[in-house]
């Protein structure tokens, strides 16, 4: 069949390889802008973390030095009261010492309960980043599927043209050729 015919697509194997260039070309710019996204959130969630361990050391840091200036009025104020030189502590004095001692004996237990209660929201805090990142890494195994799919697809498709055009141009060629 002389070139240039109605109907005949001179070009249509070139086209056909740029339209397959540019789809890899966008499949590729696509996984690269995941794959920078996930990596985004990974360093994020990095810091984040670091930042958890950092103020957890702080808490445990400033609760020991608590502790230990609550051991050491403990220890100094009745040291202190029965050191006298007769023995002899003023009923007034004793009272004044259990105020004390039961004040610091409800401070402690506060501390305590604080503690705990950071101890929880740092627990939370865990869970709810690892769930993130659960869900960050469900999100790029859905979005890699996805593209997988459409690229599988994007190629039976081509296949199937590619096949219809051999097809239609060994016809041809049988019709032409049978009639000469």
């Amino acid at each position: 069949m002389p070139p240039g015919l109605v109907g005949l697509d001179l070009e249509m194997k070139n086209r056909q390889r740029r339209q397959k260039e540019q789809l890899r070309q966008w499949l590729l710019q696509q996984q690269s802008e995941q794959a920078q996204h996930y990596d985004q959130s990974r360093v994020e969630m990095d810091q984040k973390a670091q930042q958890l361990q950092r103020l957890e050391m702080e808490r445990r840091k400033a609760e020991a030095i608590a502790t230990k200036e609550y051991n050491l009025a403990i220890v100094s104020h009745p040291r202190n009261c029965y050191t006298d030189a007769d023995m002899h502590v003023p009923l007034k004095l004793c009272h004044v010492i259990n105020l004390f001692t039961n004040y610091l004996s409800v401070l402690f237990q506060r501390i305590e309960l604080e503690k705990k209660q950071e101890e929880k929201l740092d627990d939370n805090a865990r869970i709810a980043s690892a769930r993130m990142a659960l869900l960050i890494e469900r999100q790029q195994a859905k979005l890699s599927k996805q593209l997988r799919q459409h690229l599988d697809s994007t190629n039976v498709q081509l296949a199937k043209a590619h096949k219809q055009h051999y097809s239609v141009n060994y016809y041809t060629k049988y019709i032409h050729c049978g009639l000469n």
